[in-house]
């Protein structure tokens, strides 16, 4: 059962894992089949499929299906490649344990209104903050998993923040962007985009590399941010956000 809560609790916070289920088992061979065991991607295991030389090389195997997501059956000769004392053979189903990534979207504006609902309607584990309260009503947001009224800055050790996370700075105000914007660099993200003008980036990027920025960091930064696709009002706005986020998620 302790399994089961594991998978629960991947899916709760979004945390890149494998599942490793031994399928077959001919000869003498450590577990039978239906052993099961977890890799998550920080390199913690729940479970087994038969521990010692065998268990290793599963590992690096799920390793691999979690970056790649494509699941895969390998076979297991224990002493040919593996050179165990017993004389047998495993089947390993390596299935990627695919998760809402998640996504922060700083600012509780229309264009967060939007953005939120389609998100979430595309796979994103939403949560939205604003440093205002009236503009972080939970009704006003009924499609995000979390909504959060604080300091931004203050609230970022609660966020589950990780080199999935896709982060979406919209708030009312440069300089609140900025101050999370400065922040979020030191940090692991999959995606960072902040809302501005190309003038206002420029402004904004050279002020951070005068207070020690890495310029290649901030190159890596999404702003102007959304796809160019002549959106105006906040819908289409949300849209050209959304469609860039979907872009980096499948690698386009």
């Amino acid at each position: 059962m302790k399994l089961f809560h594991e998978l629960a609790k991947i899916e709760t916070e979004g945390t890149p894992a494998a599942l490793c289920t031994l399928v077959e088992a001919v000869g003498s061979v450590p577990q039978q089949p239906g052993s099961k065991m977890i890799l998550l991607g920080d390199g913690s295991i729940t479970g087994t499929v038969g521990g010692g030389a065998l268990e290793h090389r599963v590992i690096a195997d799920a390793r691999t299906v979690i970056e790649s997501g494509v699941p895969t059956l390998v076979q297991y000769d224990t002493v040919g490649d593996l050179g165990m004392a017993c004389g047998g053979s495993t089947s390993v189903f390596i299935d990627p344990v695919h998760t809402r990534p998640n996504l922060v979207v700083f600012g509780g504006g229309h264009i967060s209104r939007d953005l939120s609902a389609m998100a979430a309607r595309c796979a994103f584990r939403v949560t939205v903050i604003d440093s205002r309260s009236e503009w972080a009503q939970p009704e006003d947001f009924p499609a995000a998993d979390r909504v959060l009224a604080g300091d931004p800055v203050a609230l970022l050790d609660e966020l589950p923040i990780s080199a999935d996370t896709y982060l979406v700075l919209v708030s009312h105000s440069h300089a609140i962007d900025q101050r999370i914007l400065q922040t979020l660099l030191t940090r692991e993200w999959r995606y960072l985009g902040m809302i501005a003008s190309k003038r206002k980036v420029k402004q904004v990027f050279a002020a951070l590399e005068g207070e020690g920025a890495d310029p290649e960091r901030l190159a890596q930064v999404h702003s102007p941010i959304g796809l160019k696709i002549g959106s105006i009002d906040p819908g289409e706005i949300a849209v050209s956000i959304l469609a860039e986020l979907i872009k980096v998620r499948r690698g386009k």
